[in-house]
Protein backbone atom coordinates (compact mmCIF):
# COMPACT_ATOMS: atom_id res chain seq x y z
CA UNK A 1 0.00 0.00 0.00
CA UNK A 2 1.38 3.19 -0.96
CA UNK A 3 1.82 6.05 1.46
CA UNK A 4 -0.70 8.51 -0.36
CA UNK A 5 -3.18 5.29 -0.86
CA UNK A 6 -3.06 5.31 2.55
CA UNK A 7 -3.36 8.57 3.42
CA UNK A 8 -6.66 8.42 1.46
CA UNK A 9 -8.21 5.72 3.47
CA UNK A 10 -7.53 7.73 6.22
CA UNK A 11 -9.43 10.40 5.41
CA UNK A 12 -6.21 13.10 5.26
CA UNK A 13 -5.72 15.52 2.20
CA UNK A 14 -3.20 14.17 0.26
CA UNK A 15 -1.28 17.66 -0.99
CA UNK A 16 0.14 16.89 -4.34
CA UNK A 17 2.70 19.32 -6.27
CA UNK A 18 0.12 20.75 -8.11
CA UNK A 19 -1.49 22.05 -5.28
CA UNK A 20 1.63 23.58 -3.97
CA UNK A 21 2.37 25.36 -7.09
CA UNK A 22 -1.48 26.72 -7.22
CA UNK A 23 -0.40 28.17 -3.90
CA UNK A 24 3.01 29.48 -5.25
CA UNK A 25 0.91 31.10 -8.27
CA UNK A 26 -1.78 32.66 -5.60
CA UNK A 27 1.40 34.04 -3.27
CA UNK A 28 3.19 35.75 -6.13
CA UNK A 29 -0.44 37.07 -7.70
CA UNK A 30 -1.35 38.60 -4.29
CA UNK A 31 2.55 39.72 -4.28
CA UNK A 32 2.26 41.62 -7.49
CA UNK A 33 -0.92 43.15 -7.07
CA UNK A 34 0.65 44.13 -3.53
CA UNK A 35 3.61 45.76 -5.59
CA UNK A 36 1.48 47.64 -8.08
CA UNK A 37 -0.55 49.02 -5.60
CA UNK A 38 2.76 50.46 -3.74
CA UNK A 39 3.84 51.76 -6.92
CA UNK A 40 0.19 53.42 -8.20
CA UNK A 41 0.74 55.04 -4.27
CA UNK A 42 1.49 58.22 -4.04
CA UNK A 43 0.34 60.69 -1.20
CA UNK A 44 1.96 58.11 1.20
CA UNK A 45 -0.17 56.05 3.64
CA UNK A 46 -3.36 57.64 4.39
CA UNK A 47 -6.45 56.14 5.41
CA UNK A 48 -7.90 55.10 1.93
CA UNK A 49 -4.44 53.70 0.89
CA UNK A 50 -4.11 51.15 3.92
CA UNK A 51 -7.44 50.02 3.49
CA UNK A 52 -6.46 49.29 -0.53
CA UNK A 53 -3.71 47.35 0.89
CA UNK A 54 -5.38 45.44 3.53
CA UNK A 55 -8.22 44.54 0.79
CA UNK A 56 -5.64 43.21 -1.23
CA UNK A 57 -3.42 40.97 1.78
CA UNK A 58 -7.02 40.06 2.69
CA UNK A 59 -7.78 38.32 -0.44
CA UNK A 60 -4.47 36.62 -1.03
CA UNK A 61 -4.25 35.14 2.53
CA UNK A 62 -7.77 34.25 1.89
CA UNK A 63 -7.13 32.25 -1.08
CA UNK A 64 -4.18 30.98 0.14
CA UNK A 65 -6.08 29.47 3.17
CA UNK A 66 -9.01 28.14 1.00
CA UNK A 67 -6.40 26.33 -0.68
CA UNK A 68 -5.36 24.05 2.42
CA UNK A 69 -8.13 22.61 4.08
CA UNK A 70 -7.73 21.94 7.96
CA UNK A 71 -9.28 21.81 11.16
CA UNK A 72 -8.82 25.49 11.57
CA UNK A 73 -9.79 26.47 8.32
CA UNK A 74 -13.43 27.62 9.49
CA UNK A 75 -12.07 29.78 12.43
CA UNK A 76 -9.39 31.79 10.38
CA UNK A 77 -11.91 32.32 7.33
CA UNK A 78 -13.55 34.38 10.25
CA UNK A 79 -11.35 36.33 11.52
CA UNK A 80 -10.61 36.87 7.89
CA UNK A 81 -13.55 38.03 6.94
CA UNK A 82 -14.26 40.60 10.21
CA UNK A 83 -11.23 41.81 9.63
CA UNK A 84 -12.36 42.35 5.88
CA UNK A 85 -15.82 43.63 7.30
CA UNK A 86 -14.14 46.01 9.23
CA UNK A 87 -11.47 47.69 6.08
CA UNK A 88 -14.34 47.97 3.95
CA UNK A 89 -16.28 49.86 6.51
CA UNK A 90 -13.79 52.28 7.33
CA UNK A 91 -15.31 56.06 6.33
CA UNK A 92 -13.56 58.88 6.39
CA UNK A 93 -13.35 61.38 9.36
CA UNK A 94 -13.09 64.23 6.66
CA UNK A 95 -16.57 66.57 6.25
CA UNK A 96 -17.58 66.05 2.51
CA UNK A 97 -18.86 69.05 0.61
Amino acid sequence: MTTAFAQVVAGEKVVTSMDIQLMWILAALGTLALIGVFVKMTKGFGPFNLRVIGIVLIATFASLLGLREGGSLTAAMGILGAIAGYLFGLKDSTPQQ
